[in-house]
């Protein structure tokens, strides 16, 4: 029987990256996407030290509990609002992501949705499918009228990270106006970036002709887009999001839509995921755009995002603390005795 410390990887992959980043150097069983009812047994609970997490799985205290030598748990993209970061804290548990992958492929296609919204070619392109045929010009006004010319209409985005920057940089190259809120920007960065910030989010929602989002999921931000916001909207404007789901409250949204107080909506993150349209509050809902949270997803950005999150294991197993760990998102607020005790006794 093997006494190796085990990496817990709940992420939909053969295991092969990881293995090579590994190497052969150290001792590390891995076990992959197992039913986490029954897929373990208490032994091997007890050998888990690393959990590598996609947004998929939930990282809450129950998971965290089975697993007493748990030293890190790294979440395998950017988002860490599946895992209990605080409670990881409280027990000495280090929780890290990988910043710096996808950043291209979300924003291009932040930009993807932002264009078919604004030319109306997903409708249109499902018209032709559905078997209409425009025979007159007033058939395919009625259609197409959503359709607006890109330069000079402006574009508000609430969040102006590393994403929000490279969605920033490939709107203004479209000709869009760019508003940003965001309380936690760095001075300078708007006049670095030729766009206008402003200090109120019902501002930049009342003046925008297309929003958005591209900021993490916190109870700051929950539901910022709800009932209330979306009054505020111009009535044909645009709301896009490749952030996370819980953003946005969903059925307020599809009432919206459906009432025409919006013009159209792209998401590609859902409040639920995996998600299902059928039976969902967005079946049958106009002028909504949906796509399964695959924004992140190139097969470069795949295997950045892997390669980033098992490197942090490998620094792990070279390293005698966790001090310097890469991307240490709890390292302010963990508890640094009990921490010290989980790296001391394995």
């Amino acid at each position: 029987m093997s006494s190796n410390p085990i990496l817990l990887l709940l992420a939909d992959t053969d295991g092969s990256i990881e293995r090579e980043v590994i190497g052969s150097d150290h001792q590390l069983d891995m076990v992959i996407c197992p039913d986490l009812k029954t897929g373990l047994t208490p032994e091997q609970w007890s050998r888990v030290q690393y959990i590598i997490a996609s947004h998929l799985y939930t990282v809450d205290k129950e998971l965290q509990d089975r697993c007493p030598s748990l030293k890190v748990i790294v979440r395998l993209g950017i988002g860490v609002d599946s895992i209990d970061v605080a409670y990881a804290a409280s027990t000495g548990v280090a929780v890290c992501n990988v910043p710096d992958y996808g950043i291209e492929e979300v924003a291009d296609t932040t930009v993807a949705h932002i264009l078919a919204l604004f030319r109306q070619t997903t409708a249109l392109h499902q018209a032709l499918q559905d078997g209409v045929c425009y025979e007159t010009f007033t058939q395919f006004v009625e259609k197409a009228h959503p359709s607006r010319r890109i330069r000079g209409k402006t574009l508000g985005m609430i969040g102006m990270g590393n994403i929000g920057m490279a969605v920033c940089t490939r709107a203004k190259a479209l000709g869009f106006d760019v508003m940003v809120y965001d309380p936690y920007l760095r001075p300078g960065t708007d006049k670095a970036l030729g766009i206008t910030q402003v200090d109120s989010l019902d501002y930049l929602i009342q003046n925008s002709n297309c929003v958005s989002l591209h900021c993490p999921l916190t109870p700051e931000t929950a539901n910022v887009i709800n009932s209330k916001s979306l009054q505020l909207f111009k009535k044909d404007a645009f709301l896009v999001n490749t952030s996370r789901g819980g953003q946005i409250d969903e059925a307020a949204l599809a009432e919206a839509l459906k009432s025409g107080q919006l013009g159209g909506a792209a998401l590609d993150v859902q409040v639920t995921e995996p998600f299902k349209l059928k039976g969902s509050v967005f079946d049958g809902v106009p002028n909504l755009i949906l796509t399964p949270h695959a924004a992140w997803y190139s097969k470069e950005s795949y295997e950045d995002v892997r390669t980033g999150a098992i490197k942090a294991v490998k620094f792990c197993l070279t390293h005698s603390d966790c001090s310097r760990l890469p991307n240490f998102l709890n390292a302010k607020t963990i508890d640094k005795e009990a921490c010290k005790k989980r790296w001391s006794k394995l």
